[in-house]
């Protein structure tokens, strides 16, 4: 905006400032021909004896600065005054003239007096010219300076009356997802608290409808733990019933699914109950011992799928927050790991200090992602376009939501073979 009016200054002060100077110079002009009439003017009163008598006539050396009186003649024929500077028709005619001799331009004046005296005022109009513009120019740098002045009061004042703005921004970039509340209207400029209020009246209906998504998201996954608690207990019970192979095979494909519908929900339940409200401090978490649990929980996992599963740089780190929220975080991203590896593949943990960042990083050696999938990896549901392995799409989405409710961030890599991600949390301290 202060850009915008800076300009819209300067372009319509440079439309006045152009305006001013020709004005200025017209103004100087006429005020130079009325001095050549007033010259005349006075010649004209003065008699003819005393005009031979006082040598107005009388021819002088050419100046480029001085005014030449030139009698003329009455025949239309011939030059006149050509000792004088300029060489005029001797019939010109009375009035006003432009008239050029020698490569320069002169103003003249042509006025017939009494007894058949007629004469000429003349003057070079260069002379004229750097007078009308030195007094054109002086008129303009106060307007000048007027422009610059109001450039920088403009600017002050836009930036003083959105300060408020500023810092609202500032404080809302700074607040958690749990925080937003009511934008408050202190302070704020007149012309922008209606946009605030109605702001206000969405922000309001969008934290009813989160919430009773939220609440849908909990309410389902809880109904849905029981009957899949129930059902995964029945197909267990199937192990010791005599049945065909056929069947067994049947039955195994129930399990498989019983499991996966389990672990859904579970994820759900998870990102319901982080989605209520933020992570809580319980004073300093060290990674390294959340690392070994969390490897200790996916080693049979891993080795379901022979899979090397370990931590190859584990850096004694604390940091506070909270700990089941680290923990889940992690165990997304190794459950993630080992799910999308394939078969003797690796999964390596990294436990290290970056300034005053505590970085853990997960990284396999599994099918990584397209730059396309990278991008949107950490949206709920989300599944990667190259891959058959069936999930739930919210290990990461989870992981991320984590970092972001405890001030940190989540980092996808693909080097080329394999994905790296890195789980970055604020307040290091070395242990």
């Amino acid at each position: 905006m202060s850009l915008w009016i800076i300009v819209a200054i300067a372009g319509v002060g440079s439309i006045a400032t152009v305006a001013s100077f020709r004005f200025a110079e017209g103004e100087a002009h006429a005020l130079q021909d009325e001095t050549l009439k007033q010259v005349g003017a006075l010649i004209r009163r003065i008699p003819p004896a005393v005009i031979d008598q006082a040598g107005i006539f009388r021819p002088s050396p050419p100046s480029s600065e001085a005014v030449a009186v030139v009698r003329l003649r009455d025949d239309a024929g011939g030059l006149c005054g050509a000792t004088q500077g300029i060489a005029l028709p001797c019939g010109l005619g009375d009035g006003l003239h432009t008239v050029m001799y020698g490569g320069e331009r002169w103003r003249v004046w042509v006025v017939s007096g009494d007894a058949g005296l007629r004469f000429a005022v003349a003057q070079p109009t260069a002379l004229r010219d750097e007078i009308a513009r030195d007094g054109s120019l002086r008129t303009l740098v106060p307007l000048l300076c007027l422009m610059v002045a109001l450039m920088m009061v403009v600017a002050w004042v836009v930036r003083r009356s959105f300060k408020p703005i500023t810092q609202l921004a500032e404080a809302l970039d700074r607040a958690g997802r749990k925080e937003i509340g009511t934008l408050p209207t202190a302070g704020m400029p007149s012309e922008i608290e209606p946009f605030i209020v109605s702001i206000n009246r969405l922000l309001h209906r969008l934290g009813e409808a989160l919430e009773q998504q939220r609440r849908f998201v909990a309410d389902a996954a809880h109904e849905l733990r029981s009957p899949l608690t129930a059902l995964t207990l029945q197909a267990q019970n199937l192990d010791t019933v005599a049945m065909a192979p056929a069947a067994r095979e049947r039955v195994d494909e129930l399990r498989v699914g019983l499991k996966r519908s389990s672990r859904l929900v579970s994820q759900l339940l998870s990102l319901a109950r982080l989605q209520q409200g933020a992570a809580d401090n319980h004073g300093v978490l060290w990674l390294a011992d959340i690392v070994r649990q969390v490897v200790g929980e996916a080693l049979d996992f891993a080795e379901s799928k022979r899979i090397d599963l370990g931590a190859d740089r584990l850096e004694r780190l604390g940091l506070p927050g909270d700990r089941l929220a680290v923990q889940t975080a992690l165990r997304n991203l190794v459950d993630n790991a080992i799910r999308y590896t394939p078969a003797q593949g690796r999964v390596d943990i990294r436990v290290y200090a970056d300034g005053t960042w505590a970085c853990i990083e997960v990284e396999d050696n599994g099918p990584g992602m397209t730059p396309d999938d990278l991008g949107q990896a950490c949206r709920p549901f989300f599944r990667a376009t190259q891959t058959a392995e069936t999930g739930s799409g919210l290990g990461l989405a989870i992981a991320n939501d984590l970092a972001r409710s405890m001030g940190g961030e989540l980092q996808l890599h693909a080097p080329g073979t394999g994905l790296l991600v890195r789980l970055r949390l604020p307040g290091v301290r070395a242990g």
